[in-house]
């Protein structure tokens, strides 16, 4: 057994060993103790982003929903535009083919009332005819009459 070490010593470690091995369990349990606090930071990080992606989607849910009511409102809007539209277009093709008919109307009894104002103009140029014919009749009459008169009383 001679090869495998020196076994009078008994089973003690070497000091520098041991100095060692403390040193590394030293700086691997400060380096854990590090690598913990730095993780309950993370954790803490990660817990107020998932709180705030949670806030987020919250109001992102929100924001949606008004979209969606504001998008139906609008829609509605668009609709009442578009029928005060129609109705505003065919309120105005009512009121151009009423003015065209009364339009019509119109000239219909201008062109009555002209030719009436001609027939009365001509029928007056008759009656102004006929009042010079019954003035020159009413003339010879006042004239015979006086003749006989005269003639009576020259008569008498």
């Amino acid at each position: 057994m001679v090869g495998l070490g020196n076994s009078c010593r008994g089973m003690k470690s070497p000091p520098l060993v041991v100095a060692a091995l403390v040193a590394c369990i030293i700086v691997l349990g400060f380096n854990y103790w590090i690598a913990s606090s730095r993780s309950v930071d993370l954790q803490g990080r990660i817990m107020d982003l998932e709180g705030k992606v949670r806030r987020a989607a919250a109001e992102r849910g929100a924001v949606e929903l008004k979209k969606n009511e504001f998008q139906g409102e609008l829609e509605k809007q668009r609709q009442q535009i578009d029928k005060i539209r129609s109705l505003h277009s065919f309120q105005m093709e009512n009121a151009n083919r009423v003015h065209q008919e009364e339009k019509a109307v119109l000239m219909s009894n201008i062109t009555v009332n002209d030719r009436l104002i001609q027939s009365l103009r001509e029928h007056l140029k008759e009656l102004q005819t006929e009042y010079g014919k019954l003035q020159l009749d009413v003339y010879w009459f006042q004239k015979n009459q006086t003749n006989l008169q005269r003639k009576f009383s020259y008569d008498l």
